[in-house]
C-alpha cells in the first residue's frame, strides 16, 4: 500500500492538478529527471538517488531504501541508498554471497523476494523468487539474515531489476525495515513500478553508467580506507600503539566477532572515548 495522497491543489499557480496526489507527483517528478537529456539529469547515480528516497516514501513500512548493482568485474556495489545502514546491509549481501537482492537478480519471473522477520529464521519467504533447497522447503539466508538482524533489521523486501526480466539481472532495488511484518502490506506493484524506474534510470544514462559507477565504487573503497586510519590513530593515540599493531588489533577484533573490518574501524571512530 503506498503512503498518502497529501492534499490536492487546485492548479491555477501552476502547482500540481487537482486531485492529483502525492504518489502521482513522485512518479511524475522522477520522470521529469529521466526525460532530462544525458549531463542535465545529473548522472546515473543522482536519478538512482532520486529514485530511491521516492520509494521510501511511496512504500509502507519502508525505511531504508537502496540499489544494488552488478559490476563488470563481477562483484556488486550499491550506488544509490537512503541511509548508510542500508549500504552495510547490501554490502553484507555481497560479502556472503546471499540474500534478498541477490536473490532478486538470480531469480526467473518478477523476481520478488520478501521476508517479514528474519529473526525467525524458518519463517517462510513469501516471494514468487524464494531461495529454495533441492526438496523445494524454505531456506533462509543463514549467513545474512542474522547480521541483517544484528544490525537492527528484521523485515525486507527486494525486486529484480528488470522486473520479469530474464536473470541474472542487472540490479535490484531493495526495502528494509526495523520492525518484522513491517513490509508485509507493502505495495508489491509499486515496489516494481518502481524498479522499472531504476532500470529506466540506467538504461537512459547507459553511455555514462560503468564510469560512474566505478568512481562510486572507487569513493566507497577509499571511504573505507579512511575510516580504517582514523581507527588505527586512535588506537595509535591511546594505546601507544604503532600503525601495524593498530591494524593487528583491528583485524583481530574483525575475525573474533566476525565482522567486517570496516565496521569495527567505524565503531572505533564513532566511539573513540570508549578506546
Amino acid at each position: 500500500m503506498a503512503r498518502g495522497n497529501g492534499s490536492p491543489r487546485d492548479g491555477r499557480d501552476g502547482s500540481a492538478d487537482p486531485g492529483i496526489g502525492h504518489l502521482a507527483r513522485e512518479f511524475s517528478a522522477v520522470a521529469r529527471v529521466l526525460s532530462a537529456p544525458v549531463g542535465e539529469s545529473g548522472g546515473v547515480v543522482d536519478v538512482l538517488d532520486r529514485v530511491v528516497h521516492a520509494a521510501r516514501q511511496m512504500i509502507e513500512g519502508a525505511e531504508l531504501v537502496s540499489v544494488s548493482l552488478r559490476l563488470d568485474s563481477g562483484g556488486f556495489s550499491t550506488p544509490a541508498h537512503t541511509d548508510d545502514l542500508a549500504k552495510r546491509l547490501d554490502r553484507a549481501q555481497h560479502e556472503t554471497g546471499e540474500g534478498p537482492c541477490l536473490t532478486a537478480t538470480d531469480a526467473s519471473g518478477l523476481g520478488l523476494a520478501l521476508h517479514p522477520d528474519l529473526a525467525v529464521p524458518d519463517h517462510p519467504v513469501d516471494a514468487e523468487a524464494s531461495p529454495r533447497d533441492g526438496d523445494g522447503d524454505e531456506v533462509p539466508w543463514p549467513s545474512w539474515g542474522p547480521r541483517a538482524v544484528a544490525l537492527g533489521v528484521h523485515s525486507v523486501l527486494s525486486t529484480g531489476i528488470f522486473p520479469d526480466g530474464d536473470p541474472p539481472r542487472q540490479a535490484a532495488l531493495t526495502f528494509y525495515a526495523r520492525q518484522p511484518h513491517a513490509l508485509d502490506r507493502a505495495d508489491r506493484d509499486t515496489a516494481l513500478v518502481l524498479a522499472s524506474f531504476a532500470g529506466m534510470a540506467l538504461h537512459h544514462t547507459a553511455a555514462r553508467t560503468a564510469a560512474e559507477l566505478e568512481v562510486a565504487h572507487l569513493r566507497e573503497a577509499l571511504s573505507t580506507r579512511d575510516v580504517i586510519g582514523q581507527a588505527k590513530g586512535i588506537l595509535m593515540e591511546r594505546h601507544g600503539y604503532d600503525a601495524d599493531k593498530a591494524f593487528k588489533a583491528l583485524s583481530r577484533a574483525s575475525q573474533q566477532l566476525n565482522l567486517k573490518l570496516r565496521d569495527i574501524a567505524e565503531t572505533v571512530a564513532r566511539r573513540h572515548r570508549d578506546f
